[in-house]
Parts: structure tokens; sequence; C-alpha cells
């Protein structure tokens, strides 16, 4: 049975081959996907639960951080800006990497 990381490089693989595919037919250069934002409640400090942008999740498995974005050409390695504010009232989820040294 292959490892996670193994199956996620192919997915990663796969939506690349697809995403090239999309940017030639429309001309375009590359992708910007959001995570999705915080939606605050009227008259309130706690916000709606947060549901991610189904596209973001289709190439990160990043569910509960708002605010993240990601750049995608089909070529080069996907870029990703990962949202952490420094705030104390405020918890974002910490990832760790699928491979490399475990912290």
């Amino acid at each position: 049975m292959e490892s996670l990381a193994a199956l996620y490089k192919n997915h990663i693989v796969t939506l690349q081959e697809r995403t090239r595919d999309v940017l030639a037919r429309f001309q375009m250069d590359a992708l910007l996907i959001h995570s999705g934002e915080l939606v605050n409640v009227f008259l309130d400090d706690h916000p709606y639960p947060f549901k991610v942008n189904p596209q973001f999740k289709a190439w990160v498995p990043v569910t509960q951080v708002p605010n993240c974005w990601l750049l995608v050409d089909g070529v080069n390695k996907p870029k990703l800006w990962f949202y952490l504010p420094v705030d104390y009232w405020h918890n974002v989820e910490r990832c760790r990497p699928l491979s490399g040294p475990k912290r």
C-alpha cells in the first residue's frame, strides 16, 4: 500500500496536469485560490464556523485556517501563503509537513 505522502504527490501531479490544460484553454497564466474567510455574526465577536473553499481543499489538506492563498500555474511547484497571525485572542491551526523532519 502506498504511503499517504506518495498518494498526495500523485494527486498534486494530476491537479497540475488539469490546471495546465485549463490555463492553456483560457489563455491564463495562473490560478490564485483563496481558502476562504471568517464571516462575523452581526453584533457578536464570534464568527460563524469556518468552511474552507473546496477548490483550495482539493490542493491543500488544510480545513481550519482562513485567509490562506495558493498560487498554481500548472508547471512550477504551487506556492502557499499560510495565514498565521500573531494574535492573543484567535488561535490558528498549525500544520506539520507531510514529509521531512517531524517536530
